[in-house]
C-alpha cells in the first residue's frame, strides 16, 4: 500500500523551461512544495516526495517557462486504497509466545497460575490502519479443557479475519495437603468416643 509518491522532473532546458523551478500546489493553488534543486538525484534530475492520504489524492504540478512568466498546468490524480491486510504478528498471550497451528488457529500452554485472561492480557502486532478485539473480555481457564478465545482483526479497507487462541492451563503440581482431619474409630464397646 503505497504512502507517498516521488515526482521526478529533467534538467534545465532552454526550450522546455526549467526543471528546478516546477512546484506542486494544492486545490487553492498554494504552494505545497517548491525548490526541486534541493532534491538533485543522479543524472541532474529533481525530484520531490509527496506523501499521499487514503482515497483521492490531487496533485497539481506547474511548470514555468525559463525567460518568461508563462506556466503549464498538470494534474495528477492519485486513489490510495485502504490496506486491506487483516493478518496479525508477535501475537502473545501474559507474555507467553504462542504457536501458529496453521488455518489462523494459535496455542498456547500457561502456567497453572494464571487461571483466567483478559483481553488486554492478548498482544500483537497489527498492519497499519488495522484494529482488532479479543473474545471473550475475561476468559476463566480450566485445566482440564481446552479454553478458547478469538481475536478478530479488521483492516483499515474494512474485510475482517478471525483467529483462534487454544489456551490451556497446565494442571497443578501442588500436593501440599490444606487440612487435615482424624477420626478415632475404636473396637472396644465400652468406648464412649
Amino acid at each position: 500500500n503505497t504512502t507517498s509518491i516521488t515526482l521526478v522532473a529533467y534538467p534545465d532546458d532552454a526550450t522546455y523551461g526549467t526543471a528546478k523551478d516546477t512546484k506542486v500546489v494544492d486545490e487553492n493553488n498554494v504552494t505545497k512544495y517548491t525548490d526541486m534543486a534541493n532534491e538533485t538525484t543522479d543524472a541532474g534530475k529533481y525530484k520531490v516526495t509527496i506523501p499521499l492520504s487514503t482515497g483521492t489524492n490531487t496533485i497539481t504540478l506547474v511548470g514555468y517557462a525559463h525567460n518568461t512568466t508563462i506556466t503549464k498546468t498538470y494534474t495528477l490524480t492519485i486513489v490510495r486504497t485502504k490496506n486491506s491486510d487483516n493478518s496479525v504478528s508477535d501475537l502473545k498471550v501474559k507474555g507467553y509466545d504462542v504457536t501458529d497451528d496453521g488455518n489462523k488457529t494459535y496455542s498456547v500452554t500457561l502456567p497453572n497460575n494464571i487461571d483466567s485472561i483478559s483481553a488486554s492480557d492478548v498482544t500483537y502486532t497489527l498492519p497499519a490502519g488495522a484494529t482488532a478485539s479479543v473474545s471473550p473480555a475475561t476468559l476463566a481457564l480450566s485445566t482440564t479443557g481446552n479454553n478458547v478465545a478469538t481475536l478478530t482483526v479488521t483492516s483499515e479497507g474494512g474485510t475482517a479475519e478471525i483467529y483462534t487462541i487454544n489456551i490451556t492451563r497446565t494442571k497443578s503440581s501442588n500436593a501440599d495437603l490444606t487440612k487435615v482431619s482424624l477420626k478415632v474409630v475404636s473396637t472396644d464397646p465400652d468406648y464412649n468416643g
